[in-house]
């Protein structure tokens, strides 16, 4: 009797376990830094491709996030910035390119409307990436 509940409880622990084999999740950590001039990138978007598990990069453009396997894609995006993807390993460094193409005039101003730089009756000035 005493042979058969050892087995028994053997056999529970090991269902119990089973299910943290197959979904075994890693945590990777990484940085984000400006490719030109090597400074960290504060709040760069890092998401795992295909999910919505997305984290933003801290002051030291270091982040953390948790996956669910290595083989996964992470999604890299800042502002001004070309997109990467790579491999979700730990200690990824990740150096992201300007990319000032994809970016538009903007006017920013106190008024809650929208209206044209031409239009516009208030101060304009120019601010560029160089």
């Amino acid at each position: 009797m005493r042979k058969k509940s050892k087995s028994l409880i053997i056999l529970l622990v090991s269902f119990l376990m089973f299910p943290s084999w197959i979904f075994a999740q890693s945590v990777i950590k990484g940085t984000v830094t400006d490719a030109a001039t090597g400074n960290p990138l504060e709040f760069a978007s890092v998401t795992v491709k295909g999910t919505n598990t997305t984290t933003l990069t801290n002051g030291e453009g270091i982040f953390t996030l948790t996956v669910n396997s290595n083989n996964q894609k992470l999604e890299v995006t800042f502002v001004g910035y070309a997109s990467q993807t790579v491999n979700a390993t730990n200690n990824v460094s990740v150096r992201l390119s300007p990319d000032d193409s994809r970016l538009n005039e903007v006017i920013v101003s106190g008024l809650a409307t929208t209206i044209k730089r031409s239009n516009s009756a208030n101060a304009v000035a120019f601010v560029n990436s160089k």
